[in-house]
Parts: structure tokens; C-alpha cells; sequence
């Protein structure tokens, strides 16, 4: 996968439910959407929710899914070059134009290279 040419839109957004343990994750109506089973306590009975999931427009979801890693991370705003900054634990950075594309791309780069440390050197 090259990051570089990751956009936002539900196809990035069902790669980031994947890579945080969703893999039940579908396309609906343009949207990707995540689900859950609920057992009620009072009925026995099992009920299905799901809901949008939108890490690449909607900063709750994003931050939200950075969460679900159980990473520490950091993110801050490059303001000579008008970017953003993201790394989850072992703290590859990524940049991008966007916060919630540079959240999504580190999440998918600390997936993807699990073993890749500080300044994108191996690490045992």
C-alpha cells in the first residue's frame, strides 16, 4: 500500500476498520459502516447496530479508532508546511494535508510495519 496516494472516502475508511480489528466492515450506500452485536440482558435476544465509520472526515472517528490500537501517539500541526504530523507507537510519523488523513495513515502504517521504530528504523 503506498500512503502517499491514500485519499479520503469510504474505501480508506473500511482499510482503517480492518487494520483496528473490524473486519466486518462493509460499504452501504457509499458510507462504510462497522457493526456490533448487542445481547439484551432482559430478552436474552441479540440485536445488531451499526453506524457510520468516517476516520477520513470525521476527527471523532479518528481519534477514536487511533484509540482502539491501545498505542500511545502523539499529532501535531506542521505550520511551515501547512501539515499534519501522526505516529502510534513505535512512533513512525506520517504527514499529511489533512489531521484525520495523517491519523488514518498512521494507523495503517503501524499495522502494516509493526516493527518500524523511530525514525523508520527496524526495531526488534
Amino acid at each position: 500500500m503506498n500512503l502517499d496516494e491514500l485519499k479520503p472516502g469510504y474505501e480508506t475508511d473500511k482499510l482503517v476498520a480492518e487494520a483496528i480489528g473490524y473486519p466486518a466492515a462493509w460499504i452501504e450506500d457509499g458510507q462504510c459502516r462497522i457493526g456490533t452485536n448487542v445481547t439484551r440482558p432482559t430478552t436474552g435476544k441479540t440485536i445488531g447496530y451499526k453506524h457510520v465509520f468516517a476516520p477520513t472526515a470525521d476527527l471523532n472517528d479518528a481519534f477514536w479508532a487511533a484509540e482502539q490500537l491501545g498505542k500511545s501517539f502523539y499529532f501535531l500541526r506542521l505550520t511551515t508546511q501547512e501539515k499534519w504530523e501522526c505516529a502510534l507507537e513505535p512512533y513512525y510519523a506520517v504527514v499529511a494535508d489533512t489531521p484525520v488523513l495523517a491519523i488514518c495513515k498512521a494507523i495503517l502504517i503501524s499495522k502494516e510495519q509493526p516493527n518500524v521504530g523511530k525514525n523508520g528504523k527496524k526495531v526488534p
